[in-house]
């Protein structure tokens, strides 16, 4: 856990890069899973008032940004239709937690009004697309997640899925 104060001053130096590397290392998750079947882990920080995020992960997870491509609908106050709605793949880092840690690398994103941030497990599916099931892009975070994981869910693995939508 982060306390205000430092996520405040994270902002200005490195849009919370070192949040995160802090985040994992305090959270130990590395060391505390050593000797196991270990882990995969993302974590996203994100400034509520302007929309700067920055993620970091190790392992077999994903997370995706879909929003209107840049200068389109809702970055000039409107939305965009599901068909031109973009999405874009954040990073992960090949490892493993409690087994092979990388250093971790970060992916900077600006969310805009109604953009939408998936992240899901390997039990999930890549290929697929807001567009694959209409009116999905717009629909509730919780109808999002239920949809992907029955329709494109992996009959032979488990499969975790979180669904959030931006809003200032």
């Amino acid at each position: 856990e982060v306390d205000e104060q430092e996520a405040d001053i994270g902002v200005g130096r490195d849009g919370g890069q070192h949040i995160l590397a802090e985040a994992f290392e305090r959270a130990g998750l590395d060391d505390h899973l050593r000797g196991g079947l270990g882990a995969a882990a993302g974590l996203l920080w994100c400034d509520r008032a302007t929309g700067h995020a920055t993620y970091t992960a190790v392992g077999n997870t994903v997370a995706r940004h879909f929003g209107p491509p840049p200068g389109v609908g809702g970055r000039a106050g409107g939305t965009a239709t599901a068909a031109r709605r973009q999405d874009r793949r954040l990073i992960a880092r090949d490892g493993t937690l409690g087994s092979v840690m990388p250093s971790p690398r970060h992916d900077t994103l600006c969310l805009g009004p109604d953009d939408t941030l998936l992240f899901y497990t390997d039990g999930l599916s890549d290929r697929f697309d807001f567009a694959d099931v209409p009116g999905l892009a717009l629909a509730a975070p919780a109808t999002v997640v239920e949809t992907l994981v029955d329709r494109f869910g992996k009959d032979h693995d488990d499969a975790s899925a979180i669904c959030l939508r931006y809003a200032r």
